[in-house]
């Protein structure tokens, strides 16, 4: 039998207020990354890097090299057709649809681990790159970005005359 676990009349309202410390905890969180400290996500972006509309995406390393980020990708099962890729300065995003394919019989699963559906994914990148230049290749379910990085901004002294 279940133990029960009793609650003190002074706290009536216990389970909400740690609903809300742990969600004030994630907000404080995201905040930091919105700001630029450690990650260029923002609070939107942050959550669909790690999981799509219908689950988790692709499995992602990105590398950050001396000219370039690499950014690769498993796709296993997938043809050129049924994914799209799109780079911004800071993010590259990769969704597509994994079309389930198996006939339908009479008998059960005894196991049924594939999943099928549509899947969206916002990668964040360590540095801004320049989206014109990126190359992709995919070759045995491997997509595989190479995103060269944009120069950083150069200041140049502005001569101030006085009136």
């Amino acid at each position: 039998m279940a133990k029960q676990v009793p609650i003190r009349d002074d706290q009536p309202n216990w389970l909400a207020t740690v609903r809300d410390r742990i969600g004030d905890t994630f907000d404080r969180w995201l905040q930091r990354a919105d700001s630029g400290e450690g990650s260029p996500a923002q609070p939107a972006d942050f959550w669909s890097s790690f999981v799509g509309p219908s689950g988790i995406g692709p499995v992602v390393d990105v590398i950050d090299e001396d000219d370039k980020v690499r950014v690769v990708a498993e796709l296993p099962g997938l043809s050129r057709d049924d994914f799209d890729v799109r780079a911004e300065s800071q993010r590259v995003f990769i969704q597509g649809e994994r079309k389930d394919e198996r006939e339908k019989k009479d008998r059960g699963y005894s196991y049924a681990e594939r999943s099928y559906g549509a899947f969206s994914r916002a990668i964040p990148l360590p540095c801004p790159v320049v989206p014109d230049k990126a190359k992709a290749t995919y070759k045995d379910g491997v997509l595989e970005l190479h995103l060269p990085k944009a120069e950083p901004d150069k200041s140049r002294k502005i001569q101030v005359k006085v009136s």
